[in-house]
């Protein structure tokens, strides 16, 4: 369930002297500091795609990099759900909103219409966009869509178990190499930016 918005009792003075996170709405009121969520953190960024230079960890036993299916749709939205579970972006939605973002964004990939803010979104690029797999189980997926720009990484997700382990990188070196061989020469992502 994402977290809720954050509120800190402290007197005005010490909110006038607390650190402004990037990425979080900063006020004031009831004798407590209110945090939310700032969409104006979002930055994006340009590279060229040449080799990657990104050394892929090896995988486990059973674990496999392959092309994402039309079949892995539920799978990949329940992988957004855990993954941005606790994203800044997410904080304050309730459950059930949030649980429809995730099969919104992932319906869009797919290029189904969708309900809530993902209508007229570029479908993504499945021939280019990667999962890895253990048996059944999906435990990490980079997608890519087409914008008018060329292509750009959106988004790359980790099952929360398997975060830390390179799976990510895995994907990324992947995902890099299919649009070298595909003769693109930019790459485009959007994040938040912290300090």
């Amino acid at each position: 369930m994402p977290r809720p918005h954050l509120v800190l009792p402290m007197s005005v003075e010490e909110f006038e002297h607390m650190e402004h996170r990037l990425g979080w709405k900063h006020e004031y009121w009831n004798g407590a500091a209110q945090l939310s969520t700032q969409e104006t953190a979002v930055v994006s960024y340009q590279r060229p795609v040449k080799a990657s230079g990104l050394s892929s960890p090896p995988l486990k036993a059973g674990e496999q990099l392959r092309p994402v299916r039309a079949e892995d749709e539920p799978a990949l939205a329940e992988l957004f759900r855990l993954a941005f579970d606790d994203a800044v972006e997410f904080a304050g939605w309730p459950a059930d909103i949030y649980r429809e973002d995730a099969r919104d964004t992932i319906a869009s990939f797919f290029g189904k219409p969708t309900q809530r803010r993902h209508h007229g979104r570029s479908p993504g690029r499945p021939e280019g966009s990667f999962v890895c797999v253990c048996g059944d189980q999906l435990l990490a997926a980079v997608l890519g869509r087409s914008i008018r720009r060329g292509p750009i990484l959106e988004p790359i997700m980790v099952h929360p178990a398997h975060q830390r382990r390179g799976l990510g990188t895995a994907l990324l070196s992947a995902w890099l190499q299919a649009l070298n061989a595909g003769g693109a020469a930019t790459l485009y992502s959007r994040c938040h930016e912290w300090h």
